[in-house]
């Protein structure tokens, strides 16, 4: 029997939150995204992962993580409205932890 992997869901928000431009951190090149995330980028984003196609039997957990910023750099208003957007997937379990 195949031992289940857990399955991450990446949200970019690329250099939100940091005050730098490393030049080995163009998130832009590296994550393809322009953009802050919304609130249709990341429904689209959990929805992709976790749609119709999704089999729980192959994950044992899921986990939303944001990627290609600094998440306790945002402003507070921002960290609550990207937790918000997760949130009901949370709720329901379908998604089991934020990593932050």
């Amino acid at each position: 029997m195949k031992k289940k992997k857990m399955l991450i869901v990446p949200i970019f928000i690329p250099h939100e939150g940091c005050p730098y431009r490393c030049v080995f951190c163009n998130q832009v090149d590296i994550t393809g995204t322009r953009y802050p995330a919304d609130e249709k980028h990341v429904l689209d984003t959990l929805k992709t992962y976790l749609g119709p196609d999704f089999n729980s039997n192959r994950a044992s957990k899921c986990e939303v993580a944001f990627y290609g910023g600094s998440f306790t750099g945002l402003p507070k208003e921002r960290q609550e409205f990207l937790l918000s957007v997760v949130r009901p997937f949370l709720d329901n379990g379908r998604v089991d932890a934020i990593r932050v």
